[in-house]
């Protein structure tokens, strides 16, 4: 174990130079880290194993690796070795595909085999998903953790869920990361210093490093009540930061859906600007680089820190949830957030890693990626901006790239693993998205040690994949009716245009809604009241109540009308809807906040119905 260094490794300096980097430089860096690789480096592709094999077959057929994947996804909810058994046959046995011999045993054998395959199967998935996740709690954990501490790695610990459903739940959580963080951090006072682990070139810093999801806080959030959520999460995360602060554990703010991007920024700059934060220098946000506007996002978080005062660390990650980004906004009819070409993405990943390190001391980069390309591109980049070793961290995932970690290791750079803690069930959609991400065929790590794609190409500048540039709004086909798509309140400008035509409609209040009958409005004759049914007080309109007369002669204009309308022909008929569309659009805010008044709709429910 190495000890305490006498002296800072390095210091605060500012960039020395222009942060730059060339392709033989990146060449050379990337070769160097491939050539201190032990091993074949193969054992997530090992096919002489149960998850080995599950990664062959589902490369090679994506109908069987959708299959496999849903059935992973819902294992841990089947108590019986009949559901395994019945789900294993609706899942795989109509395809065709050539199943692994635990599978093909339980669906040929007859009424002993279903225990006996229920018991093969969780043990596999189980087995499957403990390469990725550490232990169900703490103490289970902490050998894991120990043990790569031993080999020169250092570690931060993630709460497998998000998105609560309920208050009680977000309030275990809260409970979980504050047992978590007392927990590690009693247990590494005994830890022997290491002079690369826990030092950067300012002196030391935290042994204990665990990461935070603010969704799992909280079981309302949501962007339509911005203001009250943030605070929420601010009083949820105090008690998180101060247990930080007071046991000396970095706490890093994760990223999800783009959908919580905005709010989770804010939150983050709220919280770290309060007086008991603000002059503290272990708090870390993530960034994701799939994200077209990413880069903006640096620059804001830069600015920030520099108002701030105090540096704070960025995480740079491509993102894990680009299936469900593009398919959600799909559904929506939304701009697509994300890159939809991996090179894109790529390109992005390094121009984000050059702003931050433009931007040292006072954002520090901690680069998450499994691609060699990607890493080889930041550290080339700020060898040559001048800073040290110490300087920068490389983030991985627990279970994934070992050989790629050690070869950092021997070469001193600070390698941390993203360790994740938690039960099986709640574990299953992390264990899908490390499955997606290995099975991918942009997957860095099946490019270079399931396919053998040479190191040329693995190493080549992102810029020459880029055939074409992805698009965030599809193409609509001409003459096919396509939905208006929802408001996104993740989006500012539609919060506060909502909020602005709630105002307005207010001030209008109580509208006069009279009948109008062969295109001429009606005097009021009697009325009846609509009132707000969350504030009974607030009277919305008062409404024209028609009466039998009134019904007899609007019916009596329909038929004056038919025949003219009946000729008239469908083109025509089809403009005067279109011309009646385009008029509740121009309206849309005002007749949402109307109906949010008026009945006790929610944003979404209103914007839903107009």
């Amino acid at each position: 174990m190495e000890m305490v260094p006498t002296q800072s490794q390095g210091g605060s300096q500012k960039v020395s130079q222009g942060v730059v980097a060339t392709q033989s430089e990146i060449l050379n860096k990337g070769q160097e880290i491939l050539n201190g690789m032990e091993g074949d480096g193969k054992s997530l592709f090992n096919k002489d194993w149960w998850y080995g094999q599950i990664m062959d077959w589902s490369m090679r057929n994506e109908s069987f690796k959708t299959q496999m994947f849903r059935f992973v996804d819902v294992l841990p909810y089947l108590n019986s070795g009949s559901e395994v058994a019945r789900h294993l046959k609706e899942y795989f046995a109509e395809n065709g595909e050539k199943l692994p011999p635990v599978f093909s045993f339980g669906l040929g054998m007859g009424s002993l085999a279903p225990a006996l395959l229920a018991g093969a199967v969780k043990k596999n998935v189980t087995q499957m998903a403990k390469m990725f996740i550490t232990g169900e709690n703490a103490k289970e954990a902490l050998p894991i953790l120990k043990k790569a501490r031993s080999q020169g790695l250092t570690f931060t610990v993630d709460l497998l869920g998000e998105a609560t459903l309920s208050e009680s739940e977000a309030a275990d959580y809260s409970k979980r990361y504050l047992e978590l963080i007392e927990w590690l951090a009693q247990d590494a006072t005994n830890w022997e210093p290491h002079s690369i682990l826990d030092f950067d070139e300012n002196g030391p810093i935290p042994k204990v490093n665990v990461s935070v999801k603010v969704t799992s806080l909280y079981s309302q959030v949501h962007e339509t009540a911005w203001e009250s959520t943030v605070e929420i999460l601010k009083s949820r995360l105090r008690p998180i930061f101060n247990a930080a602060i007071a046991n000396n554990v970095f706490i890093n703010i994760d990223m999800e859906q783009f959908s919580h991007k905005n709010l989770t920024l804010d939150l983050f700059q709220q919280i770290l600007m309060e007086p008991e934060y603000k002059s503290h220098p272990h708090f870390g946000i993530v960034i994701q680089a799939y994200l077209r506007d990413s880069a903006d996002d640096i620059h804001a978080l830069a600015t920030f820190a520099k108002t701030r005062g105090t540096p704070f660390t960025v995480r740079l990650v491509k993102g894990a949830y680009w299936d469900y980004e593009v398919i959600h906004a799909k559904q929506k009819g939304w701009p697509i957030p994300v890159y939809t070409n991996k090179a894109e993405s790529d390109v992005n990943y390094e121009a984000c890693a050059k702003i931050l390190l433009e931007n040292y001391p006072h954002v520090r980069i901690a680069i998450g990626s499994h691609n060699v390309r990607s890493v080889a591109a930041t550290l080339v980049m700020a060898e040559n901006a001048g800073l040290p070793k110490s300087a920068v961290e490389i983030q991985m995932l627990y279970g994934m790239a070992d050989q790629i970690k050690r070869s950092f290791v021997k070469q001193g750079y600070r390698v941390r693993e993203y360790a994740t803690v938690g039960e099986l069930i709640p574990g299953m959609a992390y264990l899908v998205r490390r499955l997606l991400e290995n099975t991918s065929n942009e997957s860095w790590l099946k490019n270079k040690f399931a396919d053998n794609i040479s190191v040329e190409s693995l190493l080549a500048d992102p810029m020459l994949r880029i055939h074409e540039e992805s698009k965030s709004i599809l193409p609509k086909k001409p003459g096919v009716f396509y939905n208006e798509p929802p408001l996104d309140f993740a989006i500012e400008s539609h919060r506060h245009q909502f909020l602005k035509s709630l105002n307005d409609v207010k001030k209008k209040m109580p509208y006069n809604v009279s009948a109008i009958i062969d295109g001429k409005e009606q005097k009021l004759k009697e009325t009846f009241i609509r009132v707000n049914p969350s504030h009974p007080s607030m009277t919305v309109a008062q409404v024209a109540s028609s009466t039998v007369t009134d019904c007899e002669n609007a019916i009596q204009s329909a038929k004056k009308h038919f025949q003219t309308w009946s000729q008239t022909p469908p083109e025509a008929r089809a403009k005067i809807i279109d011309q009646l569309a385009n008029i509740i659009a121009e309206n849309r805010f005002e007749l949402c906040a109307i109906e949010v008044y008026e009945v006790g709709k929610t944003w979404q429910e209103a914007d839903g119905d107009i």
